[in-house]
């Protein structure tokens, strides 16, 4: 989980000049410090990480197979919650 109070250690860290951004057609645009730091602050109110401890032939396998149909780990993980909480609400 994020913890607000470490948002500006993490600005500390060295990063790229320019960010790839995906609006207007994939432009290359330069991010702000201050646009970054609202980022950060918007991530650390707004989500969390969850983490499962698995074996890592099965988490190579798991990201072979999503690889193959064009998925991240992040997107998988996120439909399968999102399902089994749209399941169970019903």
């Amino acid at each position: 989980m994020y913890n607000v109070n470490n948002v500006s250690a993490r600005l500390d860290k060295p990063r790229p000049a320019v960010i790839q951004s995906r609006l207007n057609g994939g432009d290359n645009m330069t991010m702000t410090d201050a646009k970054r730091r609202a980022n950060y602050k918007y991530d650390a109110k707004t989500y969390t990480t969850c983490a499962a401890k698995i074996k890592r032939s099965d988490a190579a396998k798991l990201q072979e197979l999503l690889r193959r149909d064009g998925l991240t780990v992040n997107a998988f993980l996120t439909r399968c919650i999102m399902d089994y909480i749209k399941q169970a609400g019903d």
